[in-house]
């Protein structure tokens, strides 16, 4: 299984803008080779029964923090990192934020690590308007995630400097294959916010906080745009929810979150999933993760941590107490996460799967 990382009316026009191709520093050697973890006893899927559950700990050197691990077995150490099947971390030339199974490790602002080099992508803001509203690109892009295939989602802000004059906000990004950037949406206004998440294909799930308008919640696909409807993700007998708070996205477009719902007694969240075509249903506990099969993990109401199926089966990977947490989906049955600030990864066997 892939990772699955890591978020009213649309009141922004969606636009696509094209750039120039992302800018490389001059390569240093390239890091070795690295055995996938396929090969690895650790990491092969095992003949479990259904609901059967195994754990065990990630190994990190001594005065090392694990930040991401992909499903190869390589390990972000913050600015370091650890290939599978090598003993002493290789320095990054910034503090990483996740890994993918392609070794591109995510840094600050546009830019990533791809064995060896720094890739900066191209601007993807444009200065615009006449004096003295002229809205320029002096505020930095900031990327959110990288998907497996290589796009980035990434936000950015403009500003009239001198002026009273509202920032735009936009939630964009950055296509692969194209070289590209697509601009999802765009708001105007103080007291204004966009935010997403991204599947390991480059699905986009957005939010747009457009106030005072309601906020909307929607889903690009590669061929497909859609809206997440809040009735129903919130349970009998309270009101629909008047806001979804969005959390992982798979390629299909199935999703999970939290539902604030304006309850009799005040207002309260509650888990909820979302279908592929944008209905959305309450759910039991705090979902955080999904995968492409649609199971879904996260910890109930009671403290529990657990891995949910389509089917309606609950497995429990940790007990109530045990500070347990899931950070994402590895391969087939496997989850990363943590058990106090042990990191683990757990396997489960499921049925009725290809």
């Amino acid at each position: 299984m892939r990772t699955l990382h890591v978020l009213s009316i649309i009141c922004a026009a969606a636009v696509v803008a094209s750039c120039s191709s992302p800018e490389a520093v001059t390569p240093e050697p390239e890091a070795p080779d690295v055995a996938d973890a396929a090969d690895d006893a650790d990491f092969d899927i095992a003949e479990l029964r259904a609901g059967e559950v195994r754990v065990r700990n990630v190994s990190v050197p001594a005065g090392y923090t694990l930040v991401d691990m992909n499903d190869r077995g390589d390990l972000l150490l913050g600015n370091t990192w650890l290939p599978k099947g090598k003993k002493s971390p290789q320095p990054l030339p910034f503090i990483g934020r996740s890994i993918s199974n392609r070794q591109h490790i995510l840094g600050p602002d546009l830019s990533y690590f791809d064995r060896g080099r720094v890739v900066t992508l191209p601007s993807p803001c444009t200065s615009f308007g006449t004096p003295p509203f002229v809205f320029d690109c002096s505020n930095p892009a900031f990327a959110i995630a990288q998907a497996e295939n290589g796009d980035i989602l990434a936000t950015y802000r403009q500003d009239a400097p001198g002026t009273q004059a509202s920032p735009y906000r936009y939630l964009t990004v950055w296509r692969e294959q194209s070289q590209t950037w697509e601009e999802l949406v765009s708001t105007f206004g103080d007291g204004t916010s966009v935010d997403g998440i991204i599947s390991d294909n480059g699905t986009v799930a957005g939010r747009v906080d457009n106030y005072p308008s309601p906020v909307v919640t929607f889903v690009q696909t590669l061929d497909n745009r859609f809206s997440i409807a809040p009735e129903g993700a919130c349970p009998a007998p309270f009101p629909d929810a008047f806001e979804l708070v969005l959390r992982a996205v798979n390629d299909e477009g199935e999703g999970v979150g939290t539902a604030v719902c304006d309850t009799p007694g005040g207002i309260n969240g509650v888990g909820m999933r979302w279908s592929s075509s944008g209905v959305a249903s309450p759910m039991d506990g705090f979902p955080q993760i999904i995968d492409n099969f649609g199971n879904a993990a996260g910890t109930l109401a009671d403290g529990r941590v657990v891995v949910q199926l389509t089917d309606g089966t609950v497995i429990e990977l940790a007990a109530a107490g045990s500070q347990a947490g899931v950070r994402k989906f590895l391969r087939r049955g496997q989850i990363l996460g943590f058990i106090g600030t042990q990191p683990v990864v757990w396997r489960f066997g499921f049925p009725n799967h290809p």
